[in-house]
């Protein structure tokens, strides 16, 4: 049965499920504190090293622990409390981020990067656990309101974050940033302190068939101890799940062009404010627009019978179009215009994605799958960050980097169409994403 619009609302779930309530309120500072974090840094960088391939280097050193620690992190969060793994990290990260406040000299660069990589290691055992601990605390009819809550919370943390960050650090010292910074991990930690979690050994997930279209059988309950192996057998024999396992991956291949070219074209291509501080600021924040359009609009998705095929292979089409906007851009406004639709696109895949794994995965599998899930997300981004800041670094204009790029998401599209969407057209059943 699909949902109304009526049971997907944010303040309904948020007054009747105290749990997911205090899980919003830790994500709200949080989150708030981390968007402040990144351009504090990159401004940070930019005043050391103004190389394009420097700053992707910071974004891949963030994003690395995710790729080496994500097996172990996810097995942690299948094995351990997973609130208290997450107040573990945040109460780490709190001590973590004050050591940027040692840093007034290029020859203390290095010690960034260890920092920020050492946070990162803390942030790849806190998201899966996230991830895995709404599902624990929400009905399983709640679960998409829930994530969508998640992914529109992120894009207004993320809109203001940056955006704040940006005229902050344009006029006051850096310091401040990674002052807020810490003191939202503390506040978080005393929020996911308050949250009551039932025990792993009495969540009972129903098993429920996935969509016809992606032939996938009822869940199996399988033992956690068992590590990866469980996962693997999924994917070998549900190949329809192993479609909506790579979603992510599939547009976080273009992501990491995105963010770095947006991060280049706003400090070096048309700077505003003190080391392009400002324009940075300007242009996250409009990625933060982006994304809160594309998480209310997800909404609709689920109220709505929509080809799950047909749905992904459009939106990675469209994205075909943030390249076109940046390759032709003479002024910031086409830059922005790239960057809203990005982040428009990002979100709606991501809250698909997110909620049709929590929907049919076991709750004791489910650490795992979201650190793998990270894991490939997370390399293709660095990936493709490395590249496009090398091709940069190299001579070749952003322009026509950023056109490359267009070819690269119109491959994935293709793909997508080739492998899913036509299977699904010959089908006698339809996939749709909807509540059942």
């Amino acid at each position: 049965m699909r949902q109304t619009a009526e049971s997907m609302s944010y303040y309904g779930l948020l007054q009747r499920n105290s749990q997911v309530r205090r899980i919003w309120f830790s994500q709200i500072v949080s989150e708030l504190g981390d968007w402040f974090n990144l351009v504090a840094l990159l401004s940070l960088v930019s005043q050391f090293s103004g190389k394009a391939q420097t700053m992707g280097l910071l974004l891949i050193i963030q994003m690395v622990p995710f790729v080496v620690l994500s097996p172990v992190a996810g097995y942690v969060a299948d094995r351990f409390d997973r609130r208290k793994v997450m107040i573990f990290a945040d109460l780490s990260r709190a001590v973590v981020v004050l050591g940027f406040l040692l840093i007034n000299d290029p020859k203390w660069l290095w010690v960034l990067y260890v920092l920020a990589a050492v946070q990162f290691m803390l942030t790849s055992f806190f998201e899966p656990a996230r991830s895995a601990l709404i599902s624990s605390v929400a009905a399983e009819s709640d679960l998409v309101v829930a994530n969508a809550l998640s992914s529109t919370t992120w894009s207004v943390m993320f809109a203001m974050g940056t955006a704040l960050g940006g005229f902050l650090i344009a006029w006051l010292p850096l310091k401040y940033a990674f002052l807020i910074d810490s003191a939202s991990f503390v506040v978080s930690a005393i929020c996911l302190a308050k949250v009551k979690v039932p025990s792993l050994l009495h969540l009972h997930k129903e098993k429920n068939e996935l969509e016809p279209m992606l032939h996938i059988q009822p869940n199996e309950e399988l033992p956690k101890e068992t590590w990866f192996f469980p996962v693997l057998q999924l994917f070998r024999k549900t190949p329809g799940f192993l479609a909506i396992f790579l979603v992510k991956s599939g547009f976080a291949i273009t992501s990491g062009v995105v963010w770095l070219l947006a991060s280049f074209y706003g400090q070096k291509v048309f700077p505003l404010g003190r080391d392009g501080s400002l324009s940075l600021g300007i242009v996250y924040g409009t990625m933060g627009v982006g994304a809160i359009l594309g998480s209310f609009w997800v909404k609709r998705v689920f109220t709505k019978k929509y080809s799950f095929g047909l749905l992904v292979f459009w939106l990675y089409l469209l994205r075909v179009s943030i390249f076109l906007f940046m390759g032709f851009s003479h002024h910031l406004v086409w830059v922005l215009m790239g960057c809203l639709i990005h982040m428009f696109t990002t979100s709606i895949l991501w809250t698909i994605s997110t909620t049709m794994i929590q929907k049919h995965t076991p709750n004791q599998m489910q650490g795992r799958i979201f650190a793998l899930d990270n894991t490939l997300h997370t390399l293709s981004f660095t990936v493709m960050i490395e590249v496009t800041g090398f091709a940069v670094d190299k001579g070749i204009l952003p322009n026509h980097v950023a056109l490359a790029s267009s070819l690269v998401a119109m491959g994935i599209a293709g793909i997508w169409f080739v492998f899913v969407c036509r299977p699904s057209v010959k089908s006698t059943h339809q996939t749709h994403v909807t509540n059942t």
